[in-house]
């Protein structure tokens, strides 16, 4: 499989990729035109060296299937996923703001008060409809936080998450971590925290996104680790 695909058209030529928007260690996504959408999506490809192993693929598409069963406005939407000639891949909505990251970066570490209530607010919505449908998401950072027009704030890369699952005596979780290992546990940390966000939802959010500085009268939303 050639290493660049622009120019290329997939799926009968309902995706044409334009050009590269970045690349990770396990995938590349580009910028293609969607023919029935009539508008430009994110395509989001394996990597090559991962696409020949059964256990990647399958990885590549759990996280397209749960991205696919949340509906939330602060959850990138997936329009179709599959493979061709070796290419797995994903056409999901295109967010060409940067992430949380970048705006932090960009702002010396630091958001106004007003800035940083929407964004928390937004991605702990997003993680309380992954929770309400037994997902709890393991990778919440500024990185995994884009940022669409005004600002709105889509959780994204649910490619690491647990899957709840009910067993006999509470809730347990299932989950595939990042050498593609299933683990189960039991998880009684799941309880709804005041205010009817779940405690996962707040715990997520609360360590890598926030930090009160009781020296001022503003949140600092902090850089990653």
């Amino acid at each position: 499989m050639q290493d660049s695909l622009t120019g290329r058209a997939l799926r009968e030529g309902e995706y044409v990729v334009r050009d590269v928007l970045g690349r990770g260690g396990m995938a590349t996504v580009y910028r293609a035109y969607s023919r029935s959408l009539e508008t430009d999506v994110a395509l989001k490809v394996m990597a090559p060296r991962l696409a020949t192993d059964f256990e990647m693929r399958e990885r590549f598409h759990d996280e397209a299937r749960l991205l696919s069963r949340l509906f939330h406005p602060n959850l990138l939407t997936v329009h179709y996923f599959g493979e061709e000639d070796q290419i797995v891949y994903m056409a999901m909505r295109l967010v060409t703001g940067g992430t949380l990251r970048d705006r932090l970066t960009a702002m010396g570490g630091t958001l106004d008060l007003v800035s940083a209530a929407r964004l928390i607010h937004g991605v702990a919505d997003a993680l309380q409809a992954a929770h309400d449908a037994n997902i709890v998401h393991l990778d919440v950072k500024p990185s995994n936080v884009l940022l669409g027009r005004a600002d709105w704030p889509l959780l994204a890369d649910t490619g690491i998450a647990e899957v709840m699952q009910t067993f006999a005596g509470g809730i347990g979780l299932r989950a595939a971590d990042r050498a593609g290992a299933v683990r189960g546990a039991d998880n009684p940390g799941l309880d709804a925290a005041p205010g009817g966000r779940s405690a996962a939802a707040t715990a997520a959010v609360q360590p890598r996104a926030a930090v009160t500085d009781r020296r001022h009268s503003s949140p600092r939303v902090s850089e990653e680790p």
